[in-house]
């Protein structure tokens, strides 16, 4: 599955990951990028950050 984003009408919807295990994200509060939690395949849960402009995930 992975996080989606898209317009207040329920357009244009953007796929930002594609891992399943990818969910409850938030924004920052300068809406440039999301926080949000994986396990990634793992047993260990990590927070991500993902900057919306270039697409870059940070551990």
């Amino acid at each position: 599955m992975g996080i989606f984003k898209k317009n207040p009408d329920g357009v244009d919807e953007v796929r930002l990951t594609e891992n399943f295990e990818d969910h409850n994200p938030i924004w920052s509060p300068d809406g440039e990028r999301i926080a949000f939690l994986s396990t990634r395949g793992s047993d260990d849960l990590d927070i991500y950050t993902l900057n919306i402009e270039s697409m870059k995930k940070i551990i």
